[in-house]
């Protein structure tokens, strides 16, 4: 009776101790995966060059109109491009809307603004400079993103908003009230100086985000917008800024929801990376456009659920 109960207990053992082997093979799988997808992604990305001809003044751009003039871009120089003949223009203080079917090529825009693609042919301007005549540091630190996740860094409210500390805590409390987020840091414990950043949702990121935009008087801005909205008071104080106290500003939207896209003074629509369509509403409306068409649907269907 006793070897029998020896043999169970030693079963059990094993089978315990090859369900742990199990796991961790399983997970060296994931780690190693990851591992070659970073590899690859490293081996495949373009090589960043960097000769820059002209230094910008220092409160460049004065304006923040764009030009694309028939640019074709890819991830690689030996890759096929992604983006073919893009040739649009933006102009100062308006706001675009750029869309596209899954895959369309929309998610390319944000990369070729920042020159985190590789230009085949074409050409981009920002206020008549040709972006590839400056450096990446000059081209970067004047124009702002506010991704569709905001990262937060180890640290306080005010280091996150101002790492560097070039303004004033009057600024930043002026700048976090533009923002509707004055209130809920006030109550933080410490205020400015709390570390309780990670409790931030999605939607407070944003808008601190956007307050680092307001503190840093940027004349471009281009804002990436989630798939999935999960605080609608949020997206709203986050649109009402952008529409209203950014109004000055050059503002390129990377839209997911349709009726977002139809905000905005000109709406860019994109098909396999090509322009499928360009214009204001009233453009695309009489030019009798199938995309538009499809857009204008999908945002009745929004606007009714």
């Amino acid at each position: 009776m006793e070897l029998l109960a020896l043999a169970l207990l030693l079963l059990l053992l094993s089978t315990q101790h090859s369900r742990l082997l199990w796991n961790l093979l399983d997970s060296c799988d994931v780690i190693l995966t990851s591992i070659d997808n970073c590899a690859s992604l490293a081996y495949h990305s373009p090589r960043e060059v960097d000769n820059p001809r002209f230094k910008p003044p220092a409160l460049w751009p004065p304006k923040g109109g764009l030009l694309f003039q028939d640019v074709f871009a890819s991830m690689s120089v030996d890759q096929e491009p992604q983006l073919r003949n893009i040739t649009f223009s933006v102009k100062p203080g308006t706001k675009i809307g750029v869309g596209s079917s899954q895959n369309g090529g929309k998610n390319f825009i944000v990369p070729l603004i920042f020159r985190s693609l590789h230009v085949h042919n074409g050409d981009i301007k920002i206020d008549d400079w040709d972006t590839q005549s400056l450096s990446l540091e000059d081209l970067r630190k004047s124009i702002g993103f506010v991704p569709t996740d905001p990262p937060v860094f180890k640290g306080s409210v005010r280091y996150n908003l101002d790492p560097i500390e070039k303004f004033t805590d009057e600024e930043i409390w002026a700048a976090l009230e533009t923002v509707s987020l004055k209130d809920y840091i006030t109550e933080l414990p410490g205020g400015l100086q709390s570390d309780d950043v990670y409790s931030f949702d999605r939607e407070s990121r944003r808008l601190l985000s956007l307050a680092m935009m307001i503190l840093n008087h940027f004349n471009i801005i281009v804002v990436e917008e989630p798939k999935v909205i999960s605080n609608t008071e949020l997206l709203n104080a986050f649109t009402k800024v952008l529409d209203e106290d950014l109004s000055k500003t050059t503002r390129i939207v990377i839209g997911q929801r349709s009726d977002t896209l139809l905000s905005c003074d000109t709406v860019l629509l994109l098909n396999q990376g090509r322009i499928a369509s360009l214009g204001t509403k009233a453009e695309l409306e009489e030019g009798g456009c199938p995309h538009y068409g499809t857009l204008r649907r999908a945002s009745r269907l929004v606007s009714s659920s």
